[in-house]
Parts: C-alpha cells; sequence; structure tokens
C-alpha cells in the first residue's frame, strides 16, 4: 500500500475497505484523541464507555430479532 501512497500529503490520505454484503467482518474502532486539548480525558474510561454502549445496542439488537424469530 505504501509503494500507491507515497505521492499524496498526508492529510489526502484515506483507506477503506469495502465488505461484500453478507461476508463476515469484525467490528472495528480506531480511537485517537488529541492530549492537548483534552488534558482531563481519560482514555480507558473512555474505550469502556464506548464499548458499554455499543455491547448494549448489540445485545438490544440481538434480543429484538431473537423475539422477532
Amino acid at each position: 500500500m505504501f509503494f500507491l501512497s507515497k505521492g499524496y500529503k498526508t492529510s489526502l490520505m484515506h483507506c477503506y475497505e469495502v465488505i461484500p454484503e453478507k461476508a463476515a467482518c469484525k467490528l472495528y474502532f480506531d480511537l485517537e484523541f488529541y492530549k492537548p486539548t483534552n488534558p482531563g480525558a481519560d482514555g480507558k474510561s473512555m474505550v469502556a464507555k464506548l464499548i458499554e454502549v455499543n455491547w448494549s445496542k448489540v445485545t438490544l439488537q440481538i434480543n429484538t430479532n431473537l423475539l422477532l424469530i
């Protein structure tokens, strides 16, 4: 991939993966925050909250789908 992108500005580089419909895939979050502008931010607790919120949404969706079966 590097040889394809070495001529582009870093700020313009993006990479996307196209996942075919009904193909197996995994949820992935690329989490970043700028520490100098977020001095009180606790990255570990922020990640834990993100996992908690997403897990509850996934669980709700699965339970809803099970009720429809």
